[in-house]
């Protein structure tokens, strides 16, 4: 995962800071071998000074992992500075992607034991549009659509999901939909990080994502469109447990005609 820090300044940011707790939660089922810690700067001042500031924002990412449960986790510290930017730091928000620490947890492989869950098994999607509700101008959510944590990229095991919308689509051929894309775990209506694209846009790129697998299996361009809301349409906006989390953490299709 990837956080970042504002101008001259090692502290870790609040939001950032939900962030690491929200990864921390959803490895819990599994065991942290180890933590790599990468530390980068903008071009603004000297070699040295940078050097030595990603340092202490790689410190600072040090001094709140072991604040949890990560204290006697091994954590090998990487400070780069100014070296290895994203971009040319030709703007502020160019600079603002190029202050970061990158995270890299090593996982167990292997997952603790699930607990039984009496929760009934939710509709099919073929199922949700079925239902005589559903027409143009309502939402339905894509559930247990799971993407790799702060990436536009699909878990493999939700594939049959986007292939049973296939399905959907080729049912009704008439439908149109927009593909909406939320997140948690951001302040206020901001969007997420990509960490694939180094970009505050995480919500677009993975509505991105459905919409072109959806062309890709024969879907036309013309029947689609996506949009991302980041954190402006939550569900659940204080966001109390991981519950609350999952249920702000989705993507939406909007039925726009039928």
């Amino acid at each position: 995962m990837v956080i970042h820090f504002d101008y001259k300044r090692p502290e870790i940011r609040p939001q950032d800071r939900i962030s690491i707790d929200n990864r921390l939660t959803l490895y819990a089922r599994y065991r942290i071998i180890s933590i790599d810690l990468y530390g980068y700067c903008d071009s603004i001042g000297s070699d040295r000074y940078n050097l030595q500031l990603s340092g202490e924002r790689i410190a600072a990412t040090i001094r709140y992992l072991q604040s949890g449960d990560m204290q006697e986790t091994p954590i090998q510290p990487n400070s780069y500075g100014r070296a290895h930017p994203l971009n040319d730091n030709a703007d502020e928000y160019k600079r603002q992607l190029n202050r970061r620490v990158v995270i890299v947890f090593h996982l167990r492989a292997a997952l603790a034991e699930p607990m039984p869950d009496s929760t009934p098994p939710a509709p099919t999607l073929a199922q949700a549009f079925q239902d005589s509700a559903v027409h143009a101008g309502k939402n339905v959510v894509l559930k247990n659509l799971n993407f790799y944590p702060g990436r536009h990229e699909l878990i493999e095991i939700s594939l049959p999901i986007l292939d049973e919308l296939v399905s959907v689509l080729n049912d009704h051929p008439t439908m149109r939909i927009e593909i909406q894309g939320h997140v948690c775990c951001v302040v206020g209506n901001r969007d997420g990080i990509d960490a694939d694209a180094g970009t505050y846009d995480l919500s677009v790129q993975r509505a991105l994502y459905i919409y072109r697998y959806l062309v890709i299996h024969g879907i036309e361009k013309t029947r689609l469109s996506y949009k991302g809301y980041g954190g402006s349409r939550k569900l659940y906006p204080d966001e109390k447990n991981e519950q609350e989390k999952d249920a702000n953490r989705r993507v939406e299709l909007h039925v726009i005609s039928w």
